[in-house]
């Protein structure tokens, strides 16, 4: 929960100050538009390529059958284990990464539009919706992480999938 609150406060300052400082001061919301995109874009390249790059590796490793020997010692037993199961997934599960990075996209320039017309209408009380919204969309998988919430990867990105979607209504 801890993790979720800090990294949403910290995130959305981040977004305010961008914006409120950094941005052009124009009412146009092209602006907000353009940092939007560059900002869920640029977390979901980043992300989804360090995701996909760190699985390719650990596909090598397990090929050429050497992750024992080249991570031994780094990381734990129980983290090992867990890394010689990434040999078994199959292609749809890959998939589900694709699906979390596009829900998280669309929460991010969601949340974008919603501190910039904080900052153009000079209403506070849309910067918080902004955190509250982004500690929200942090608690299910601080729910699955703590263990509290059991369920699938499935169903689990669809929890995070669906409202994103609601946004574009």
């Amino acid at each position: 929960l801890y993790g979720a609150v800090v990294s949403s406060v910290v995130e959305e300052t981040g977004r305010y100050l961008g914006l409120r400082y950094l941005a052009r001061p124009r009412e146009q919301s092209g602006t907000a538009v353009a940092y939007a995109i560059g900002h869920g874009g640029a977390e979901a390249i980043i992300v989804g390529v360090l995701g996909v790059l760190s699985a390719l590796v650990v596909g090598v490793l397990i090929n050429a059958g050497q992750l024992d020997s080249a991570l031994d010692g780094y990381i734990s037993k129980t983290t090992l284990a867990q890394m010689r199961g990434l040999e078994h997934v199959i292609g749809p599960m890959s998939a589900i990464g694709g699906v979390e990075r596009i829900g998280s996209f669309i929460f991010q320039f969601a949340l974008t539009l919603v501190v910039w017309r904080s900052i153009r209408t000079n209403t506070p009380w849309l910067f918080v919706a902004a955190v509250a919204g982004h500690i929200a969309l942090g608690l299910p998988a601080w729910l699955v992480v703590m263990g509290v919430l059991h369920v699938s990867l499935w169903v689990y990105e669809g929890i995070y999938l669906i409202p994103a979607l609601g946004v574009l209504a």
